[in-house]
């Protein structure tokens, strides 16, 4: 099987394809990401076969030819993750693995202020990421989270059909209601695996002609991740709300 693994353009977490990553001292200037917790790194990648019955046996597979790890010199697997990515299927020949499991366990192989790379094994084919480094705290970093609810800047969010039972799909979900002013959604823990911790919430209320328009009014979460969305309408109201 001949697969190529590649990296959405904008994503922090690049492959390199086989190539050996030596140190951390990289001539074109990037620096290596900071980590901080196990946490801090999600991210998805495409795996794209020669042939469409190539792309069938990623799919059918039990996770068995997929390894994913930390390495500290670019070729040595110092830790296994024992989690498994999401896979989706894109098209004939394209599979997209998201891996939203962070770097478990880093914190026993890595030491504070010491270089890693992820490493990912699929069919024998070989990638490694770019250069990341455990940090001791979080001052002056920050956690940059991204989703959507269509596939926008080389990052595939819909359109996909998932491979694993375990997978989710895109749908949105609509809640109507009539006639108020205000309203509290229970952000449910199905959602929360669905949407993420922070959903995309539009509001449609239906005007004078009853037709429904997209209306900004004000969206509060209580928490991170949300357990509750809260929306005021304003005024009194009729229309849908869009969760995706």
């Amino acid at each position: 099987m001949a697969i190529v693994i590649t990296s959405p353009e904008h994503s922090f977490i690049q492959f390199d394809g086989t190539d050996v990553v030596e140190s951390c001292s990289h001539p074109d200037g990037s620096t290596c990401l900071p980590v901080y917790l196990e946490d801090d790194i999600a991210f998805q990648f495409i795996v794209r076969a020669d042939t469409e019955e190539e792309a069938d046996a990623l799919c059918t597979q039990d996770g068995s030819e997929f390894i994913m790890g930390i390495t500290r010199d670019g070729v040595v697997t110092d830790l296994v993750f024992t989690e498994l990515p999401e896979r989706l299927r894109l098209n004939s020949y394209e599979v997209l693995y998201n891996w939203a499991h962070g770097v478990p366990g880093f914190d026993g192989v890595v030491d504070i202020g010491e270089c890693f790379y992820i490493i990912a094994t699929i069919d024998g084919e070989v990638a490694v990421s770019n250069c990341l480094k455990r940090i001791p705290e979080d001052c002056y970093s920050s956690l940059i989270e991204y989703t959507s609810d269509e596939n926008v800047f080389g990052f595939k969010y819909c359109g996909g059909s998932p491979v694993d039972e375990s997978a989710v799909d895109c749908e949105p979900q609509f809640i109507s209601f009539t006639s108020q002013t205000s309203l509290n959604i229970p952000y449910s823990t199905g959602m929360q695996a669905k949407f993420g911790n922070i959903p995309s919430v539009d509001v449609w209320i239906r005007n004078g002609e009853n037709d429904l328009q997209l209306t900004m009014v004000a969206v509060t979460f209580d928490n991170y991740p949300a357990e509750i969305i809260s929306i005021d309408l304003g005024g009194t109201a009729t229309g849908i709300i869009r969760i995706s």
